[in-house]
């Protein structure tokens, strides 16, 4: 009996690897994703988690089979209670995003990542130290989210590593240490990860290890990686001259990268250029399309431009009720300098409304 069941074992996982091989396909084998079903489904029916969890995946995406969220659902299932720790990640997953026929069910979510972390899954720690840093329904918890991140980083986990460098520059789980921060930071930049090419740039940049060309060095790798917030910090080097020769139409160049991917900061910078002809040909129409882009998208420097643009009539005839709320609605933000422009609009429809009441009295 003990030899039948090592046999059923050699079996499945050999079934598993054939059905994993076709399902890719290798350099000199094509794909074969129906075939894999197949294969999968017979090593599942002798047992093998590792099957029942790629299945999960393929009927998940559809790959060689019909897509399928509840038969996805079972399968990760089947393996999560087997003690698979992909498949206990997977289920997490389907409760966090409530998908493959689950509602949204947070705590559920992390009852199986906890499953999976401790059987050392990198990917599962990361995810719960992120879980642990506030979703609804899980207590935000910085110094056990800080705890997870570790668990990961010591894996050579990327995300791990740049959470636990991110959590000794602001001191958030940690108490703050800047030395260990770039540390960190440096592990997941050498992973290519671009936040932490920024993050670590911004380190270089605002004085806790001065350093122009490394901090623009950083921002170049993170915008040559497509991040618009990369693109962003390198634009302003380049409109600045910080750490390289002032380049107004190279800062333009950036700026409308990094606009194009929706990021707003860019999108009203990109307008100011247009605004004062700077690295651009001067084109107040245009400098407002990139504002009202950037207002939509709740930047406050970007509404107060539009709130002039209509008090002054800028662009078309000048247009009260339009300048009164897009200054309100910088200014809701906090934004000084539209409060004052808010009051002082304000202020002036005051005079001319009585000056208006004069007349006609």
């Amino acid at each position: 009996a003990m030899r039948a069941c090592e046999n059923q074992k050699t079996r499945g996982n050999a079934l598993f690897s054939e059905g994993q091989i076709l399902l890719n396909g290798t350099e000199t084998l094509s794909p074969n994703p129906v075939l894999a079903v197949e294969l999968l489904l017979e090593a599942v029916r002798l047992n093998n988690s590792d099957a029942a969890t790629l299945l999960g995946h393929c009927y998940e995406f559809g790959k060689g089979v019909v897509a399928n969220d509840r038969l996805a659902f079972e399968m990760y299932k089947k393996a999560a209670t087997e003690g698979h720790d992909i498949a206990q990640m997977q289920l997490g997953f389907c409760f966090l995003r409530g998908c493959c026929n689950t509602k949204t069910d947070n705590k559920e979510a992390v009852k199986w990542f906890t499953k999976a972390a401790e059987k050392n899954n990198a990917d599962a720690q990361h995810t719960l130290g992120l879980c642990f840093l506030g979703i609804e329904g899980i207590p935000r918890d910085v110094e056990k989210a800080f705890s997870f991140f570790q668990q990961a980083a010591a894996q050579r986990h990327p995300g791990g590593q740049y959470n636990v460098g991110l959590a000794f520059l602001n001191g958030v789980g940690v108490a703050q240490d800047r030395q260990e921060a770039i540390q960190w930071l440096q592990r997941a930049t050498n992973q290519n990860v671009s936040m932490a090419m920024i993050m670590l740039g911004i380190c270089y940049e605002s004085g806790i290890e001065s350093n122009k060309t490394r901090a623009v060095d950083l921002f170049n790798r993170a915008a040559m990686r497509g991040h618009p917030l990369g693109q962003l910090k390198l634009a302003r080097c380049f409109l600045n001259g910080y750490g390289v020769r002032k380049n107004a139409a190279h800062a333009k160049e950036l700026f409308f990268k990094a606009a194009q991917q929706g990021d707003e900061h860019a999108q009203y910078n990109l307008g100011l250029l247009y605004l004062h002809g700077n690295g651009v040909e001067k084109d107040q129409g245009r400098a407002i399309e990139w504002f009202l882009k950037s207002a939509k998208g709740g930047h406050a420097l970007s509404q107060m431009e539009l709130g002039l643009a209509y008090e002054h009539g800028i662009v078309g005839e000048r247009n009260e009720t339009r300048a009164l709320y897009w200054y309100t609605k910088a200014a809701e933000q906090d934004c000084l300098k539209a409060r004052l422009a808010q009051a002082l609009f304000c202020v002036l429809m005051w005079q001319k409304s009585k000056e208006n009441d004069d007349e006609t009295a």
